[in-house]
């Protein structure tokens, strides 16, 4: 891909893609029986094979009913065009934070944890027929391409991609997230739209986009007013003191 580009030496945690083998196999065996319908869906041979990058995304709030998405792409061979996918919505319980439920998906160090996990519902979809951000698959190397504020990086951030409810309404998943540590342990959250070159952005989300930055240019202006309020009402004129 032409957008390819050296990345400079970043300390951070690329949670982007599932790299737990228990969670990988809980879902294969969910679909095994199904997925030669799935095949036959997406019009490509049995022999197709899942895609070797097998992102997860998570949703903005932990407690929502689906709080994690996982896909799987098909494509003949490593080489050639992804021609369909299987979106797993998953509920994962008990989890304390954020960076938990990352390294619980995008490591091995787990062990035992499918029993957190709650397959809500699984679906397959045709990629002729369907339009899939296909952006979620690439690699490290080609973060420039669709990440613009790659340079916002900290050491020790964790990059994940995330959703909003209206995404999975939509189907359609195009938000990438940084989380970092700060002193007290607490964490932050900052939320970016991917770059994602010949692709639309569905009209709901970006419906919902646009009342997000109308009501969050309301707030502003409430706050300036207040404080400006606030202000003249403790206003206490200087008096002269007289020696």
């Amino acid at each position: 891909m032409s957008g390819e580009m050296c990345l400079p030496t970043l300390d951070f945690q690329d949670c982007r893609f599932l790299r737990n083998p228990e969670i990988k196999n809980l879902l294969v065996e969910t679909i095994n029986t199904e997925l030669n319908e799935y095949f036959i869906l997406f019009e490509i041979p049995e022999t197709s094979i899942l895609c070797s990058e097998i992102p997860f995304i998570i949703s903005e709030k932990l407690t929502d009913p689906i709080n994690v998405v996982v896909i799987f792409a098909y494509h003949r061979n490593p080489n050639a065009a992804i021609r369909g996918v299987v979106y797993f919505y998953l509920k994962v319980s008990s989890v304390e934070n954020f960076g938990t439920l990352m390294d619980m998906f995008s490591t091995n160090r787990f062990s035992n944890c499918t029993q957190k996990i709650q397959i809500v519902k699984y679906f397959a979809r045709a990629i002729h027929v369907y339009s899939f951000n296909d952006y979620l698959l690439l690699p490290v190397r080609y973060l420039y391409t669709y990440f613009k504020e790659i340079d916002q990086i900290r050491p020790r951030d964790k990059l994940f991609y995330s959703f909003k409810k209206v995404h999975l309404r939509e189907e359609y998943f195009d938000l990438i997230s940084l989380l970092s540590k700060n002193t007290d342990e607490s964490e932050t959250i900052q939320t970016f739209v991917q770059v994602c070159r010949g692709l639309e952005t569905p009209t709901r989300i970006a419906l919902s986009r646009f009342w997000e930055r109308v009501c969050n240019y309301a707030k502003m202006v409430l706050i300036s007013i207040k404080q400006k309020f606030t202000f003249h009402k403790n206003y206490k004129p200087f008096k002269d003191h007289n020696d």
